[in-house]
């Protein structure tokens, strides 16, 4: 994948994430989760509670491999720009040559 195409990714990404319904949808289903485990009321027994468990991780997992994404588009945007400079320094000690 080129820096550019990473970028686009990235920032596609981004704009998901910041998307309220986005936000709401990861926020209500860890709400759901951790009050079905915290509910005292009723034995969910522990092979439940251990799945619960598991999709709360799975959840944290996913939004940390979005984050992923962005971290490595910003990472792809720098080089581009290191990039764009050492051509133009490059450019510029070939003009004075």
């Amino acid at each position: 994948m080129t820096p550019g195409e990473r970028v686009a990714r990235a920032n596609r990404v981004k704009e998901i994430l910041e998307e309220s319904v986005m936000r709401e949808a990861f926020e209500g289903v860890r709400s759901v989760i951790v009050a079905k485990l915290e509910n005292e009321e009723y034995d969910l027994g522990l092979e439940r509670e251990m799945d619960l468990i598991r999709v709360l991780k799975n959840l944290k997992l996913l939004r940390l491999s979005l984050v992923s994404v962005i971290q490595d588009g910003d990472l792809a945007l720098a080089e581009q720009k290191e990039e764009e400079h050492q051509q133009s320094w490059l450019q510029r000690l070939a003009r004075k040559a």
